[in-house]
């Protein structure tokens, strides 16, 4: 509900009062309009009041100008309307009364502490990082900022996570999100600004240990604050450290290093594998001449002679039974031939 008191500078009238509860209000020269302002300087619409999103906004649609708090609007130009604002069209002095359905905040507490019960008061021994809300209403309150968290929204509706019911709030007026290991405060477009630390937020600031935050209210000695909380960090793995810049790194296993590691004798290396090259050639040498029979030359006494040693308990394998019998049948062909060439 909104409620336009208008003055008219050049007339001895008493001030009218108009109260609306109406999504558009125009006002102009013309009787159409929700307010008449008789005046030539005045156009047949000047201007529209209207309410979108929970905020009466006013919207200049005249030739000669609409003025809000001594600054010109401009022509199709909008603007937010707060409760003690000024506009002036010609010779009229409107005041600006919203009646803010949240400034009756003791009529929504019973809610707002449901609410809180369920999300924003964690036990004072938290491990998790927590915003507090000192001053007003909600002073005392708690929002805990638990491992699966992603934002809140903090403003002047009922339906934020973090409420504060203030005029100079807007609707939503700032989030706090979290990224990676950090907390991160957003305007988000607000009309009167955040404030961190006495100090204005342009756009995104991060958030540290007892930091405090403040919504609007920069008319007000006793503001509503948001304290950040984020001393409780937990313990890191043995094999992880974090660095002054925050970062977490993982330690690497330790490798004991030998500058001149002992190595392997290659000259005894390379013998070895000589030796072995020879052994397997004298293996495939022996089979050679074990196979190749025309090259063998074997005294028949010594055959003799060993056959004799076998006989005395020493037995043959059947290799060398071969080869006694191919060295007799060989001697026997030799007598042959040569009595042969000497009868012949």
């Amino acid at each position: 509900m909104i409620s336009l008191l208008i003055k008219n500078k050049k007339s001895i009238d008493e001030p009218k009062t108009f109260t609306f509860n109406q999504k558009l209000i125009k006002i102009g020269r013309l009787k159409e309009n929700d307010i008449t302002l008789k005046d030539i300087s005045v156009s047949r619409q000047h201007a529209v009041i209207s309410f979108v999103d929970g905020e009466y906004k006013i919207t200049d649609t005249s030739k000669n100008g609409t003025f809000l708090n001594g600054e010109l609007i401009g022509n199709n130009n909008e603007k937010i309307l707060r409760s003690g604002d000024n506009i002036q069209i010609s010779n009229f002095v409107i005041n600006v009364e919203i009646e803010d359905q949240y400034d009756n905040f003791e009529k929504t507490s019973d809610l707002i502490q449901h609410r809180f019960s369920d999300s924003s008061l964690p036990a004072s021994n938290s491990l998790f990082p927590y915003i507090e809300v000192t001053g007003g209403v909600t002073s005392g309150e708690r929002y805990e900022f638990v491992e699966d968290f992603e934002e809140i929204i903090l403003g002047r509706a009922p339906d934020c996570d973090i409420q504060i019911p203030h005029k100079s709030v807007s609707k939503s007026h700032a989030k706090i999100v979290k990224r990676k290991n950090e907390f991160e405060l957003v305007d988000l477009n607000s009309s009167n600004g955040v404030f961190l630390n006495d100090k204005k937020v342009n756009g995104s600031i991060t958030l540290k240990d007892r930091d405090e935050i403040v919504l609007g209210q920069s008319d007000e000695k006793d503001k509503i604050k948001i304290i950040f909380i984020n001393q409780f960090k937990k313990d890191l793995p043995e094999d992880k450290k974090e660095t002054k810049e925050g970062k977490i790194e993982i330690k690497e296993e330790k490798k004991e290093y030998v500058e001149n590691p002992p190595q392997p004798d290659e000259g005894q290396e390379e013998l070895k594998k000589e030796a072995e090259k020879e052994e397997v050639k004298e293996e495939k040498k022996g089979i050679k001449n074990s196979l190749d029979v025309t090259n063998i030359n074997i005294d028949r006494e010594e055959i003799l002679n060993s056959g004799a040693e076998k006989g005395n308990g020493i037995k043959f394998s059947i290799g060398e039974y071969a080869l006694i019998g191919i060295a007799i049948l060989l001697g026997i062909i030799t007598l042959i031939i040569i009595v042969y060439s000497v009868l012949t």
